[in-house]
């Protein structure tokens, strides 16, 4: 999603002739390509439907039902704008709240943390108030809102830490700018 996001705030589809987006409610995890599907079958002159899904959701779920019929065009494998924030270097122990489709995928990644499901709509005044040492967040939309609610409360948004997460297994550390530590 922050893929599309992004797309919309830069206008880069309507750049690319696109004058017209018809966005679907969303839906229960797991429910994303059958919502596609369904939609694109309701509306044959469409010439595309598009949706937004975890990787790690979409695949086992096309596998599961073939007859979806839909295809991965922009999997984003080793460059994600996934990443977890938070204050201060995340311990053994600490909790992250993720997005409950993320959350097996973040357990994998993050062991020795306890990765929890939390609303998406509170996570990054979550993580400002101590609710979660982390927080899962997108470093094109979520960092700078964090930035600016930490700029609000007056708060240094230079104190805010972000794995980025490239590579399965391989999170890599950045402060709030964008070099490795």
């Amino acid at each position: 999603f922050a893929g599309v996001a992004c797309a919309l705030v830069d206008d880069i589809y309507r750049s690319k002739g696109i004058q017209t987006l018809h966005f679907l409610p969303t839906c229960p995890v797991g429910h994303e390509a059958a919502r596609v599907r369904a939609f694109q079958n309701d509306n044959p002159g469409t010439s595309a439907t598009l949706g937004s899904v975890e990787q790690n959701i979409f695949v086992p779920t096309l596998r599961a039902d073939p007859s979806l019929n839909v295809t991965a065009v922009a999997a984003m494998f080793r460059r994600s704008p996934l990443c977890v924030a938070s204050l201060a270097p995340l311990k053994e122990g600490d909790a992250i709240g993720a997005h409950e489709d993320t959350v097996e995928l973040l357990s994998r990644i993050f062991p020795k943390q306890n990765v929890v499901a939390s609303p998406r709509g509170t996570k990054n005044t979550d993580l400002l108030n101590g609710t979660y040492q982390g927080i899962q967040a997108y470093t094109t939309t979520e960092v700078p809102a964090l930035h600016r609610l930490m700029s609000g409360r007056g708060m240094d948004p230079k104190d805010l830490r972000f794995q980025v997460l490239e590579d399965v297994g391989a999170a890599e550390d950045h402060d709030s700018g964008t070099s490795p530590k």
